[in-house]
């Protein structure tokens, strides 16, 4: 009961009138807080590169044309060298670039994927192909899904900026 007639006569007021003034700047405080982040856009992944987008669409077209002359003329695998060379600068420039974006993992992993693979079609080529036209067919395969993924997730990154408001 002391208590109670304490902030009758006044004497609590401003302490209670403090801790009301407080609390409801904290909560101002989280409100606006919420709402500039409700205004913001988490990014999960890089942004649309162009280059890469166009780079890997060049490779997947340069294997492709590679793969139909291995089919064809069959060339040895020392008359192919330039190729294997020109091919690997070609896919180092665009891991480079990839790497220079922060969230651009997924996509380096995919261009890590395409190296591994010529690497493999440069060995069997080396070595000498067992059933030529079968494994070809199984490098153009794996060729063609992985720039399609690269492609495919670039396009989808593009998609999502203009989905963004300014």
């Amino acid at each position: 009961m002391d208590r109670y007639l304490h902030f009758r006569k006044g004497i609590g007021m401003s302490r209670v009138t403090a801790v009301y003034r407080s609390r409801t700047l904290i909560a101002l405080l989280l409100l606006a807080s919420l709402s500039a982040a409700s205004c913001t856009s988490m990014r999960l992944v890089s942004e649309y590169d162009e280059v890469i987008d166009l780079s890997a669409t060049q490779m997947q077209k340069d294997v492709d044309a590679f793969l139909i002359e291995l089919e064809r003329d069959a060339p040895s695998y020392d008359e192919s060298r330039d190729f294997y060379d020109r091919f690997r600068a070609d896919l180092r420039a665009v891991q480079f670039r990839a790497g220079l974006y922060d969230k651009n993992q997924l996509t380096m992993d995919m261009l890590k994927t395409v190296a591994d693979n010529i690497d493999l079609l440069e060995e069997a080529h080396r070595e000498g192909f067992l059933e030529p036209a079968e494994e070809i067919g199984m490098f153009r395969n794996a060729f063609d899904t992985q720039f399609k993924g690269i492609i495919k997730f670039e396009l989808a990154k593009k998609r999502g900026q203009q989905g963004e408001s300014p």
